[in-house]
């Protein structure tokens, strides 16, 4: 298959939109891991305080089961933050990588042949699958970590409730 020639120009700015477009996602995704974080640090705050001001007016017999969802869900967010930060420097480099190849390829003498199929493919992962792949199935990891956090957050104050009524 051959490359058809392009307006050099219209190559040009479509790397910059590119380019600007990978920017962006990666403001997005840092501010959406900042969220992410400082839920999961309520959460952790809360359920620990959940604990120690529960204990005390649990009996014996039943501190195990009314404060084990909050000690899990602990656990689960402490869990999710770790892997969402393993995502977020995995993704952070990756869209380095990837602007800073299509900043090369503006370098490339402007009416070299397959110079848009070269930033279509940075654009769509080409090369870049396999990690890809696997920072997709570490971020589900984090996000079904952070809901299970939620949940068991739920859970606690329904067992403790339940428990001390």
């Amino acid at each position: 298959m051959t490359a058809v020639p392009q307006d050099p120009e219209l190559v040009r700015r479509y790397i910059d939109h590119c380019v600007t477009a990978l920017r962006d996602v990666q403001k997005l995704a840092a501010e959406s891991q900042s969220r992410h974080d400082q839920m999961l640090i309520w959460s952790i705050g809360l359920m620990g305080a959940g604990i120690f001001s529960a204990y005390g007016h649990l009996s014996i017999h039943s501190r195990f089961a009314a404060l084990a969802p909050w000690v899990l869900g602990i656990l689960s967010a402490i869990a999710a933050r770790l892997i969402g930060h393993v995502v977020s420097d995995r993704d952070e480099l990756m869209q380095f990588e990837k602007a800073h190849t299509l900043l090369a390829l503006l370098l490339m003498p402007p009416d070299t042949l397959g110079l848009l199929d070269s930033a279509r493919g940075v654009v769509r992962n080409v090369g870049l699958e396999a990690r890809y792949a696997a920072t997709k199935r570490l971020n589900r990891y984090s996000d079904v970590l952070g809901w299970a956090t939620h949940i068991l957050f739920g859970a606690g104050v329904a067992a403790v409730a339940w428990r001390l009524s």
